[in-house]
């Protein structure tokens, strides 16, 4: 019976090196530097030019050499080989050269690749004798196509930068040494140490990022191992540089440039998820609006609801004493066409009163306390922020409004401010996003008031001459206003007034009130009419003491008017708008 060997087809092994076998075309380099640090050398030369690629270390060397040039062979002693250096490191230089010179102890071998791969033969390699006696030299010449010096240069400095107790040097120049926990600078990246990996990690955010100095391209991680890279692990919104330390991944063979899916891969996910659950727990607990706004998706994403929640501090339009003086600078704006920014009225509030304190100052007279506003320094807004994320829950029915659409709903945060109802400022989309899933908080725009006026008016009709002149001016404004009698009515008047917010009762008391719309009818309380100018008369022309009784009375006539012509609310500008109207009208009729 025949015998059958196992045979390996060499040059086809060859061929897959240059072509299949690595995923990273630049493993090469990787390879080569890490030679040196098995070599234990100190110092490194490289020079990498357009057209050769030479490396040289003054490491312990090799004498011999026919391991280097046996695939799956290292030739490295034990403290080596316990690193797994996989045999393969010289070979990956076949993806790049066709011709590979060698220099070491005693001798110099020049392994011509293309001559191999061409004539079909193992008859490719030339030695000779050297008097060198230390360090070791790899020169590539003949260089496929695909060499890049740019990229080459730059894969040196990636790999070189993180290798401690070597001094490496690239064309003459010396390169940095970077320690893996050396960030690159930006506002929230965090250093990190674990039982898995050490480093650093940062917020990215696409088409945000301000020009920091990083070993980046995007939204990914650099993934290091034994000090050299092994990929970019692509996590959505996060950057930087980690170092897996020993023995807590296995690394795919032979190019050790991905981690193998596994248990330890796994522990080692899970500790990177916590690192980054806590860096934007950073961000949200030191970063400002904008900042929280950026990052608001990232953010809800990585780090449950309910661990952010108690992180937010919301700002209550009722702890912001100057509101009411924002809100009309606002409503001027928006009467007058003019654009609004939340952010530019409160820097204008803030330097009329700075204006006024100088003013002051130079006549020697006290300093003036200074309101908070939205817009001061983080001190100050940790006192205005009343109520966390996780006290919102004891609120009854509360309402918010986005900072950049309080110009949109003037009308509503005026009626809430009347009223003394808290509106949260939502200052960027994560609070709003919290306050969206709590049934209890509403947006202003649901916001309305119901108001119920119950009035009794006992003793009606003219008790005196001076009554009955008031009635007929009354009269008068009656038909002048096209009503077909006199809507106004004169007696004692108690006036009841409740108030409903979102359906709930605000307040129900009884309260003095001069007149009252009701129905298609104004009630006037005889108690409170100011009668002081008006003189008995049973004159036909309107007088000048009517016309100062009628003036004296005109906000009240024209405000309650205003609901029975045209069933305007209070505290609108619709309702603001027809009590001119119907003051400009009477005013006509009067004079």
């Amino acid at each position: 019976m025949k015998n059958i060997e196992i045979r390996v087809n060499v040059i086809n092994e060859m061929k897959k090196l240059r072509t299949v076998t690595y995923g990273d075309r630049l493993a090469w380099i990787e390879e080569l530097i890490q030679n040196t640090q098995r070599a234990g050398a100190k110092n490194v030369w490289i020079t990498a030019g357009r057209d050769k690629f030479i490396i040289e270390d003054d490491g312990v060397g090799l004498d011999d050499p026919q391991v280097l040039f046996e695939k799956s062979t290292s030739g490295w002693g034990e403290e080596v080989s316990s690193q797994n250096p996989f045999g393969e490191g010289f070979f990956s230089t076949l993806m790049v050269a066709n011709k590979i010179k060698v220099r070491s102890i005693g001798f110099e071998a020049v392994f011509d690749v293309r001559k191999m791969f061409e004539q079909n033969t193992l008859d490719c390699i030339t030695t000779k004798g050297s008097a060198r006696r230390s360090g070791f030299v790899v020169e590539l010449t003949d260089l496929e196509d695909e060499y890049n010096v740019w990229l080459v240069k730059r894969r040196v400095k990636d790999v070189a930068q993180f290798i401690s107790g070597i001094n490496f040097y690239l064309n003459g120049e010396k390169l940095k040494h970077k320690k893996f926990t050396d960030t690159d600078g930006s506002p929230f990246a965090v250093v990190i140490d674990n039982e898995y990996a050490t480093g650093w990690l940062r917020p990215f955010r696409w088409g945000q990022e301000v020009s920091y100095e990083r070993n980046f391209l995007g939204d990914e991680y650099k993934v290091y191992a034994q000090e050299r890279f092994v990929k970019d692990n692509y996590v959505p919104g996060v950057a930087g540089t980690v170092l897996i330390k020993d023995g807590m991944v296995d690394l795919r063979s032979p190019d050790r440039k991905d981690i193998i899916r596994n248990g330890k891969a796994q522990k080692f996910t899970d500790a990177m998820n916590k690192e980054i659950k806590e860096m934007f727990k950073g961000v949200l607990q030191n970063g400002g609006d904008e900042d929280i706004d950026k990052y608001a998706d990232l953010i809800d994403r990585y780090v449950p609801v309910e661990e952010y929640k108690p992180l937010i501090k919301f700002v209550y339009s009722t702890d912001v004493s100057n509101f009411k003086e924002i809100l009309e600078k606002v409503k001027d704006k928006v009467d007058a066409g003019e654009s609004v920014d939340f952010n530019e009225i409160a820097q204008e509030l803030e330097q009329e009163k700075q204006e006024v304190i100088e003013e002051m100052e130079l006549r020697n007279e006290p300093r003036p306390e200074v309101p908070s506003t939205l817009e001061q320094d983080e001190e100050t807004q940790v006192v205005e922020r009343v109520k966390t994320g996780s006290e919102l829950r004891e609120e009854k029915i509360t309402f918010f409004v986005k900072k950049s659409e309080i110009d949109l709903f003037v009308d509503k945060l005026s009626l809430a401010e009347y009223h003394q109802i808290p509106v949260i400022i939502v200052r960027n989309r994560l609070e709003e996003r919290v306050l969206e899933r709590l049934e209890n908080f509403l947006h202003i725009k649901e916001l309305k008031e119901r108001v119920e006026l119950s009035a009794q008016l006992k003793k009606v009709g003219a008790v005196d001459e001076i009554e009955e002149r008031a009635l007929w001016l009354f009269g008068v404004i009656s038909k002048g206003l096209g009503f077909d009698r006199n809507i106004f009515r004169i007696g004692d008047m108690t006036v009841y007034k409740e108030i409903k917010i979102g359906g709930e009762e605000i307040v129900k008391e009884a309260e003095p009130a001069l007149a009252v719309a009701r129905g298609s009818e104004i009630y006037i309380d005889r108690g409170c009419l100011k009668k002081n100018r008006l003189v008995a008369s049973n004159s036909k022309n309107i007088l000048n003491s009517d016309r100062a009784f009628i003036a004296t009375n005109m906000e009240v006539i024209a405000h309650e008017l205003a609901h029975v012509m045209y069933n305007t609310v209070d505290n609108t500008k619709e309702h603001s708008d027809a009590q001119i109207e119907i003051t400009n009208k009477i005013l006509q009729r009067l004079f």
